[in-house]
């Protein structure tokens, strides 16, 4: 990405308390002058568990960019089974 944002996910894996019962863990990551920036989501219910060094605004971009790429991230996953 051309921020050296580093985007890496899981496959799918399944949850029963969802009522689709699966799920997609997301972990974006971004160098800084203080470390590594850190956030984790939940696809497909673009939930952020984990926020470490992002602003508000990154959050909001990179829950955008998640929304718009959610149906193709999903599909990768499901291939890695």
């Amino acid at each position: 990405m051309p921020d050296e944002k580093i985007v890496t996910c899981s496959g799918i894996m399944q949850d029963s308390h969802l009522g689709h019962g699966e799920k997609v863990l997301v972990n974006i990551a971004q160098p800084s002058s203080r470390g590594l920036r850190q956030a984790k989501y939940v696809l497909p219910d673009l939930k952020l568990l984990v926020n470490t060094g992002f602003t508000a605004g990154q959050v909001c971009t990179d829950l955008q960019l998640l929304q718009r790429s959610k149906a193709e991230i999903m599909q990768y996953a499901r291939s890695r089974k």
